[in-house]
């Protein structure tokens, strides 16, 4: 009431967010849009599909990350009308190559890395990689993970009780993502059907990295179906093995 917004963008795809939407209509927002990143979860369709009716009946637009998110509600509801798909994007002008990854390539005894950047949560899966790499006899490399969640304590566990703590490092939350990349070698992606998008595609891309990711509908629409890098299936600890030994 006392900004008078003409337009709301949520950030978020939440049921729960339908009071705030009634009140922002009770107040006069003429535009209000949602933002959908992830495809539904089989567990609340019932709830959604109710969310869903409001929206239509308020007339509150949708935008889809992704072309796959998109058809995923489409088959099991009539979307608001205007919905549309807008692919995240990507500020490439920010992805300047750190001309000391070339320089520290140079230094013997270097650690090569493989890096993989997202939520440790259940939507995607660090635990097929770990594995896949830990298998792998070749202490040259190290396995970078960087991001935090739900599922931190159940990863480290693994890791230690694989006698993998020399060769994985859990990096945290990193605001500096970019520079973490411009001293990797290569990139790695294993996730879930319940992704939504990965944008951490498009920046590994943009600083020239070669990307191994697993083989769901929204890596293949980023990597242009096998174009743009190594797709595997999803949970194979046996393919990811062999691909990652490859690279």
């Amino acid at each position: 009431r006392k900004n008078k917004p003409d337009a709301i963008i949520i950030h978020t795809f939440n049921t729960s967010l339908l009071i705030f939407i009634l009140l922002a209509k009770l107040f006069k927002v003429t535009k209000i849009i949602i933002l959908v990143g992830n495809p539904p979860f089989k567990d609340l369709l019932i709830k959604l599909r109710i969310f869903l009716f409001f929206l239509r009946i308020l007339k509150v637009p949708l935008v889809f990350c992704s072309k796959y998110v998109f058809e995923e509600f489409k088959k099991f509801s009539k979307l608001p009308h205007n919905s549309i798909t807008i692919r995240h994007g990507y500020d490439i002008s920010k992805a300047v190559f750190d001309k000391k990854r070339f320089k520290d390539k140079l230094i013997k005894n270097r650690k090569l890395k493989i890096t993989m950047v997202a939520r440790l949560d259940y939507i995607k899966d660090h635990e097929t990689l770990i594995k896949a790499f830990l298998s792998i006899n070749n202490n040259q490399w190290e396995l970078q993970l960087v991001g935090e969640g739900h599922n931190e304590a159940y990863l480290k566990n693994l890791v230690n009780s694989l006698n993998g703590n020399d060769r994985i490092k859990f990096l945290g939350s990193r605001k500096d993502v970019l520079n973490i990349l411009s001293n990797t070698e290569i990139f790695a992606f294993s996730t879930t059907v319940k992704e939504g998008f990965g944008i951490v595609l498009i920046e590994s891309l943009s600083v020239g990295l070669p990307i191994i990711a697993s083989d769901v509908p929204p890596c293949r629409e980023v990597l242009l179906d096998g174009e743009g890098g190594i797709l595997v299936s999803p949970g194979d600890l046996k393919i990811w093995k062999e691909k990652l030994s490859l690279l």
